[in-house]
């Protein structure tokens, strides 16, 4: 019985050995999202940006039109939170370093 335990041992050690360590990217500043997203709200778009919409009900529809235009909001704010939305777009807080 002694060596079955020392074998099963060994066995699950050399398989936790043999799994390779996970990485992850550096995660995403969500912070940003919220505050770009009130600004938005309170302020509306930017003058001279590609988006144009205006405060309080205005980002609301926006964000309906945005919704329906590629099939949800889940792409669009992964991509805002990843920074990838350039500014010349809409101010993006989550592209700053």
């Amino acid at each position: 019985m002694p060596r079955l335990i020392k074998i099963t041992v060994a066995s699950v050690a050399a398989a936790f050995a043999l799994v390779p360590t996970a990485t992850a990217a550096e995660p995403a500043n969500q912070a940003c999202l919220g505050k770009d997203f009130s600004s938005y709200a309170r302020e509306g778009s930017p003058e001279g940006g590609l988006l144009n919409f205006a405060p309080g009900s205005g980002f609301g529809q926006f964000n309906a039109f945005l919704a329906q235009a590629v099939g949800g909001l889940a792409a669009p704010i992964q991509t805002h939170l990843a920074g990838s939305t350039p500014d010349f777009v809409v101010p993006n807080s989550c592209n700053d370093n």
